[in-house]
C-alpha cells in the first residue's frame, strides 16, 4: 500500500462523486414534490408504477454514468489505468459461475420465506399498486434489471477496484462494504446488517473473478425472487 498525496487525492475524490451521485439519486426516489407531480398526471395508483419505474432508470444514469462522466470532465480517469472489472475474464468464468449457482441456491429459499413475513411485506414491494398486471410486472422487473447495474457499476466497480489496487484486498473490500451498508441505513438495521454480510461476499467476488458480471446476476436474482415471492404472499396485492 502507498499512498501520496495524488492517489489520496483521487480517492477522496471517488468517495465525492461516488455517494454523491447515490444521494442525488436518494432524494429524487424521496422528494415528495415529484410524488406530487406524479400524481397529477395519472389516476389511482398508477403514478406509483410510472414514479418507481422512473425513479429506478434515474438511479441507473446518476450512479452508473454520471460519475464516469464527472471523472472524464475532471481529466480523472481510473479505467485507463486499473482494472475496473467490466470486461469478461474467460478463466474466471468457471469460479464465477459456481459462486452465482451456490449464492442463489441460498437465497432463494430465504426469500421466498421472507416474503411471507408482515414486517417483510409492509416495505415490498417498492410498487404499492394492489392491481398487478402484465404491464406493471414487467416495469417491475426491467426497473431493477437496469438500475442494479448501473448501483453495481458504483458500488462494485468504481467503489471498489481503485481502491483495492491502492489499499489492497482487505482494506479494500472493508472500505466497499462500509459505504456499502451505510447506504442501506434508511432502510432499517436488518437490511443495514444483512447488507454487510452481502457486501463482504459480493465484494470478494468482484475481485477473485476481476468483473462485476456475476454480482449484478447475484443482485438480479435476490431483487428478482424477492419480488416474486413477496407479490406471491402480499394478502393486498392481486395478479
Amino acid at each position: 500500500m502507498y499512498l501520496n498525496t495524488e492517489t489520496t487525492t483521487t480517492l477522496a475524490l471517488l468517495l465525492l462523486i461516488g455517494f454523491g451521485s447515490f444521494y442525488l439519486y436518494w432524494f429524487f426516489s424521496i422528494s415528495e414534490k415529484i410524488d406530487l407531480l406524479y400524481q397529477k398526471k395519472s389516476t389511482g395508483d398508477q403514478w406509483y408504477v410510472n414514479r418507481v419505474f422512473h425513479s429506478k432508470l434515474f438511479g441507473a444514469l446518476s450512479m452508473g454514468v454520471l460519475p464516469f462522466l464527472v471523472l472524464e470532465g475532471l481529466n480523472i480517469n481510473p479505467l485507463s489505468e486499473i482494472e475496473m472489472g467490466l470486461t469478461i475474464k474467460s478463466n474466471k468464468l468457471p469460479f464465477a459461475i459456481y459462486c452465482v449457482i451456490g449464492y442463489s441456491l441460498l437465497w432463494v429459499p430465504f426469500a421466498y420465506f421472507q416474503s411471507k413475513s408482515p414486517k417483510h411485506q409492509k416495505h415490498f414491494p417498492q410498487i404499492r399498486t394492489k392491481q398487478w398486471d402484465k404491464i406493471i410486472f414487467t416495469k417491475a422487473i426491467s426497473g431493477w434489471v437496469i438500475y442494479l447495474v448501473g448501483y453495481e457499476l458504483l458500488f462494485r466497480s468504481l467503489l471498489l477496484f481503485p481502491f483495492v489496487s491502492i489499499l489492497g484486498p482487505t482494506l479494500g473490500v472493508t472500505l466497499n462494504t462500509s459505504l456499502y451498508s451505510a447506504a442501506h441505513l434508511p432502510k432499517g438495521i436488518g437490511e443495514t446488517t444483512g447488507s454487510i454480510i452481502v457486501g463482504l461476499f459480493f465484494g470478494y467476488v468482484a475481485i477473485e473473478t476481476e468483473m462485476i458480471l456475476p454480482v449484478i446476476i447475484m443482485h438480479w436474482v435476490m431483487s428478482i425472487s424477492n419480488l416474486i415471492f413477496t407479490l406471491k404472499h402480499h394478502p393486498d396485492i392481486k395478479l
